[in-house]
């Protein structure tokens, strides 16, 4: 059998608890007391769980760029991102997308990403769970920096030319006009930038830190071989994975070895 001086005890300071017996009515004092106490260590409880609760990521347009097909925008959980537009030199417009950790303020180190020769979209929807997708939402997350993903023209929103008729230079003037941007941008630290390609992205990111203030280049499945044994391997291995017969396998590489290099190093017009 508890008392009420008992089961107050633990609920209440010890220097108010002889004030609470020495009162005409101890219980009500005390019960008052008590939810006193409760409300306090309530709200303590509370005000910790929102302090702990993530800020809703946020996802929006800027700029007057249509939005194609009414797609929703994408929604990275603890990441915010902003749909922009890039006007270029050549007249394209451009489609930019911003990411930065939700809730985040103050100019932060940036990346900017550099896509390979796919006219695949750059935009990571949920539905999206490929291995690249996976990759560009780790990176963007868990680097904590700002990621600038620019989409090819023809390609989602970005409009101007077919993204299959742009040639090499082209792009790479694209991203450079995309790079100046970032620069500027109020959320960058343009001492903390640094450049990520993939693929034929990797081809330009050195190309794109010359003669720039970059803090870094990095680089995934680029290639240090000419486009032609480029090619070639990749016309090998095709056809060693898909089972093609040792002795057709080299009969095709030789018509295809005298088939390439007049377009790939001579220059010659697939047209003619």
């Amino acid at each position: 059998m508890f008392t009420s001086a008992q089961l107050l005890l633990p609920l209440v300071p010890l220097g108010g608890l002889g004030r609470i017996l020495a009162h005409p009515n101890p219980i009500a004092i005390g019960l008052r007391c008590v939810l006193a106490t409760t409300t306090k260590a309530l709200a303590m409880v509370v005000g910790l769980a929102l302090l702990a609760t993530p800020a809703r990521a946020e996802s929006r347009i800027e700029g007057e760029l249509p939005r194609k097909g009414g797609r929703a925008l994408e929604r990275i959980p603890g990441l915010d991102s902003v749909y922009g537009e890039l006007e270029t030199a050549d007249g394209s417009r451009l489609r930019t997308i911003l990411t930065r950790s939700t809730g985040a303020t103050g100019k932060r180190p940036a990346i900017a990403f550099v896509q390979g020769l796919s006219c695949d979209s750059i935009e990571l929807p949920s539905n999206r769970t490929d291995g690249w997708s996976r990759l560009l939402r780790a990176v963007a997350r868990e680097s904590g920096m700002v990621m600038l993903r620019t989409e090819k023209a023809g390609v989602g929103d970005s409009q101007g030319p077919a993204c299959a008729e742009m040639g090499y230079e082209q792009e790479l003037a694209h991203h450079r006009q995309a790079l100046d941007w970032l620069t500027v941008h109020p959320w960058v630290d343009p001492d903390r930038l640094v450049i990520f390609g993939a693929s034929t992205g990797a081809t330009m990111a050195p190309l794109l830190a010359a003669g720039r203030n970059i803090a870094g280049v990095m680089v995934w499945g680029g290639g240090a071989t000419t486009w032609l044994e480029r090619t070639l391997g990749l016309e090998r291995r095709y056809r060693e994975l898909t089972g093609v017969p040792s002795d057709q396998l080299t009969a095709q590489m030789k018509l295809i070895s005298d088939f390439l290099p007049p377009y790939l190093n001579a220059r010659r017009d697939p047209l003619e």
